[in-house]
């Protein structure tokens, strides 16, 4: 059985990428940076933003660094991953 047939490593990937964008949104509000400046920042729409910051999907990796290189820019802080690390699970 490969990864992607794994109902358990899916089910614990998909629930650690929830986890990671719920610290995102965290980070976010931390840094004082509203969606609304996130989503005009990056051209994502605010409404996947707010579903996203509230672990509505998990999100592609490319996404979440994505927001968070927008929360830098607009912050003028130097977040990395270490920063959005959620509890382990």
């Amino acid at each position: 059985m490969n990864m992607e047939e794994n109902p358990l490593t899916n089910d614990w990937a998909k629930t650690a990428s929830k986890s990671t964008c719920i610290a995102l949104g965290q980070l976010a509000a931390k840094a004082g940076v509203s969606l609304e400046a996130i989503a005009e920042h990056t051209g994502y729409a605010l409404y996947n933003l707010k579903r996203l910051t509230i672990g509505r999907y998990d999100a592609q990796m490319s996404l979440i660094l994505n927001v968070l290189k927008a929360i830098n820019e607009l912050s003028g802080n130097e977040f990395n991953l270490s920063d959005i690390q959620p509890p382990r699970l």
